[in-house]
C-alpha cells in the first residue's frame, strides 16, 4: 500500500519565506503576517476585518509573539491556510523560538477505491485578531467537491515559554454518499483519518520526530522508537490501535536537522462519538526535505459507506514543546 502523503517537501517550512510582507495586524504582544511560501496548493482569499488582506491571495499566516518583557517577536506558528495544515513551535527563554517541523493536517481525509482524498479544496479563510492580547483565530471553509463540506478552526489556546497551545475544531458534513475503500489492507488502517501529523524521519541523525507516543485505552503510555532498521513503505502497526486521550510525535536528542524543533502532542477533546485509533507510515525516502513520516488518528469502525447528511464535529488541542 503506497502512502500518498509522503514525498511532499512543500509542507516542512525550513526555509525563509519567498516574499516578505508587512504585518497586517500588530499590537503589544502579537504580530501577524500573510505570506506566500511557494506551497504546491493554490493561494486562497484570506480576510481580516472583512477585508481581503493586501487585496491579494495568500498561502499562510505566520504569528510572532512577544512573551514577557523582551522586545522581539519570535515566530511561534505558521497557519498554512492554503492546505489546512498548522505548524507550531515554542518560545525559548532567550527570546527566540524553535524551528518549525511536524505539521498538523486538521482536515479529515478518506480513501475510496480510486484514491486517498487527503487535502480538501480551500475556498475562503477568515482571520480574527483585534484585541490587545494574543487572540489569533482562523476559520477555513473547504470541501471535497461534490462529496463533503469542511469547516476548520485554528485558535490560540495559550502561550508561555516552552509551550504553545492551539485549539482545533473540525466539522465534516457528507454532501453525498461516500463509498470507502473495502480492501482488507486498508480497513482499520487508512480508510478515514480525522487528523494527520506529517513529519520526517530520514535516519538516526536527521529527523523531526523519532518517537511515537500515545495513551492506550486504560491509560498506559506506549512508545514506538524509530530507527534506521524500522521497516519502510508499510504501516507502522499491524492494525490501527485504539487510543485514549492523546498521541505525540517526539523530537528526541541526536538530530543534526533542526535540533531545536518541537515535540507535537495532539490531545483529543471531543472525538465526535467515533472510536479512534493510531496508525502511521514511514516512506522509503531518506531525504530530510520530504514528509517521510505520517501518523494519524483513524476512525476505526468507519462504515463502508458514509451516508449523505452525516455530520462529524471533532475538537483537538495541539501542543508544541521543546525536544527531549
Amino acid at each position: 500500500m503506497k502512502h500518498l502523503l509522503c514525498l511532499c517537501p512543500v509542507f516542512l517550512l525550513t526555509l525563509e519565506p519567498i516574499l516578505a510582507e508587512r504585518p497586517f495586524f500588530e499590537n503589544r504582544v502579537q504580530l501577524l503576517e500573510a505570506k506566500n511560501l511557494g506551497l504546491a496548493e493554490n493561494k486562497v482569499p484570506v480576510y481580516h476585518g472583512r477585508k481581503l488582506i493586501r487585496r491579494q491571495r495568500h498561502e499562510a499566516i505566520e504569528g510572532r509573539f512577544r512573551l514577557g518583557k523582551r522586545r522581539n517577536y519570535p515566530r511561534l506558528f505558521a497557519d498554512l491556510v492554503a492546505n489546512g495544515r498548522l505548524q507550531l513551535t515554542y518560545a525559548k527563554r532567550n527570546g527566540r523560538s524553535g524551528r518549525l517541523g511536524t505539521s498538523v493536517a486538521t482536515s479529515p481525509a478518506y480513501r475510496t477505491n480510486q484514491a486517498l482524498d487527503l487535502l480538501p479544496d480551500i475556498s475562503r479563510v477568515t482571520v480574527y485578531a483585534k484585541g490587545i492580547r494574543e487572540d489569533y483565530r482562523s476559520k477555513i471553509t473547504a470541501s471535497f467537491p461534490g462529496a463533503a463540506s469542511i469547516a476548520l478552526e485554528h485558535g490560540i489556546e495559550g502561550l508561555q515559554v516552552g509551550r504553545t497551545r492551539f485549539n482545533l475544531k473540525t466539522r465534516f458534513a457528507a454532501l453525498s454518499d461516500i463509498a470507502l475503500a473495502r480492501g482488507e489492507e486498508v480497513v482499520e488502517n487508512d480508510r478515514f483519518r480525522v487528523l494527520t501529523l506529517s513529519s520526517m524521519f530520514a535516519d538516526n541523525e536527521r529527523f523531526d520526530a523519532n518517537q511515537i507516543r500515545y495513551e492506550a485505552l486504560g491509560g498506559a503510555v506506549a512508545t514506538l522508537i524509530l530507527r534506521n532498521t524500522t521497516t519502510r513503505d508499510q504501516p507502522l502497526f499491524p492494525r490501527a490501535l485504539p487510543v485514549g486521550s492523546w498521541i505525540e510525535l517526539v523530537k528526541g536528542r541526536g538530530s543534526s536537522w533542526n535540533p531545536d524543533g518541537p515535540t507535537i502532542r495532539v490531545e483529543i477533546k471531543n472525538p465526535g462519538g467515533l472510536r479512534l485509533g493510531i496508525q502511521g507510515f514511514l516512506a522509503a525516502s531518506t531525504e530530510p526535505t520530504d514528509d517521510s513520516l505520517a501518523v494519524w488518528l483513524e476512525w476505526i469502525d468507519a462504515p463502508d459507506t458514509i451516508p449523505a447528511g452525516t455530520e462529524l464535529d471533532l475538537e483537538f488541542e495541539a501542543v508544541a514543546t521543546p525536544p527531549l
